[in-house]
């Protein structure tokens, strides 16, 4: 129910150029989130792909305590947008992208996940 496995992971180079070339994106503070419809091969309905840039936090270890965070934020909350997709028989691309400064509580991220994901089910 609450898993995140291999085939979720957006990790094609094709497909991850083609998400950030032709996309629809918007910002809810501290992240950005970029996607892209594609053509339903996988029987997968969300394919992600998390991002902390190097710029924003240096230390590889920050980065992946906040990669890891998003990532059970993301697992324990996308079931609703999993769902509308699967009933309409979509897949979609996305990227979340992290843009603050500073590792922010688990609470806030998890606050500013599900606000990011509301919003792109109403986008859709």
């Amino acid at each position: 129910m609450f898993e995140f496995p291999k085939k979720q992971r957006l990790s094609n180079e094709k497909e991850i150029e083609r998400l950030f070339l032709k996309n629809n994106s918007f910002e809810e503070s501290p992240f950005r989130i970029v996607w892209k419809f594609e053509e339903n091969n996988n029987k997968v309905a969300i394919k992600s792909l998390i991002v902390v840039p190097k710029k924003r936090l240096n230390l590889a270890s920050e980065r992946n305590k906040v990669k890891r965070i998003i990532r059970d934020v993301f697992r324990k909350n996308k079931l609703t947008l999993e769902h509308y997709l699967k009933e309409s028989k979509k897949q979609i691309n996305l990227a979340i992208i992290y843009q603050q400064e500073e590792i922010l509580d688990y609470t806030i991220i998890e606050e500013k996940i599900k606000v990011l994901l509301g919003r792109l089910k109403e986008s859709l």
